[in-house]
């Protein structure tokens, strides 16, 4: 499977110089460390291919963080929860509400 990967990125490296393994891995829909493996085995065959290595931050939201982006924060769901004009009994908000970070921002955990 290496070799195969290996390959691959000779080819690709005849037309296109230089390349950057995450973008290569996105592009063939491969794990990245397939391709950083196949990188590091053809340089240790020699002077196949120069390789340089390089970092890079990259930021994602959680399950968490995207049930935020969509629904609003924790705290937002309580204070959207309680009608402005009547109120309403804590029980009967935890009806609708059974999750535990709704229950942890109510006050029951």
């Amino acid at each position: 499977m290496a070799s195969e990967i290996g390959e691959k990125i000779l080819v690709h490296l005849e037309t296109t110089s230089p390349v950057d393994t995450l973008k290569l891995s996105e592009l063939w829909l491969e794990d990245h460390q397939k391709i950083v493996g196949a990188v590091k085995s053809l340089q240790s065959l020699g002077d196949i291919i120069e390789a340089e290595q390089c970092s890079a931050a990259c930021w994602a939201l959680t399950d968490e963080g995207k049930s935020v982006l969509e629904a609003g924060s924790h705290e937002a769901l309580v204070y959207n929860a309680i009608p402005a004009d009547t109120g309403i009994a804590q029980s009967e908000i935890m009806v609708n509400h059974d999750s535990y970070n709704f229950q942890y921002y109510i006050g029951i955990t």
